[in-house]
């Protein structure tokens, strides 16, 4: 699904801003890992959805209803973060925003309207329990026992990060305007 985005995205890049560049260009990197993101999420809900047994078309409208609006407002924030790049007096870091931000939506429309066209055909599939779910549980499960020293770990790699901050040179290059 993240591929079909990806170039209905191009597209929008070519018919909208007619070019793309050094910057601009890395819409596709942040398309695929974001809007692989939303496939992600939507496919992990209907597998859930499956796990009750219920109807494919069924697990299908109840993960739609149900990832779908969170993927929404996910598409939503995504999409004014990269629009609030438009003003600025860099060309291709607001065509970046332009076309990542319009990235984000077609994005969901691509995961809320292909994705579940094409799972209504695919071959009924016996679920089966994720590993993962019981790998990220202990992670979880750890986190909550010792929730003490995950709170001072988070806190000692936050002081950490801050004091190496001040020393982060920026190197900007004002010739790409």
């Amino acid at each position: 699904m993240p591929d079909d985005g990806a170039t209905l995205t191009a597209a929008f890049a070519t018919a909208v801003v007619g070019h793309l560049n050094v910057i601009s260009i890395a819409f596709a990197v942040l398309y695929i890992g974001l809007g692989a993101d939303f496939a992600i999420h939507f496919l992990l809900r209907y597998r859930e959805v499956l796990e009750n047994r219920l109807p494919p078309t069924d697990a299908i409208h109840i993960s739609g209803g149900d990832a779908g609006a969170a993927l929404t407002a996910c598409t939503i924030t995504n999409a004014i973060g990269f629009y609030a790049f438009i003003p600025t007096d860099y060309s291709g870091v607001a065509e970046l925003g332009i076309i990542s931000g319009t990235g984000m939506i077609v994005s969901l429309l691509v995961t809320l309207t292909i994705g579940p066209a094409l799972l209504r055909y695919l071959p009924k599939r016996k679920p089966t329990k994720s590993v993962a779910k019981r790998s990220v549980g202990k992670v979880l499960e750890f986190s909550l026992r010792w929730h003490k020293l995950t709170y001072a770990a988070a806190l000692v790699a936050t002081v950490a990060a801050l004091r190496l901050l001040h020393n982060l040179p920026c190197q900007c290059n004002n010739r790409l305007k």
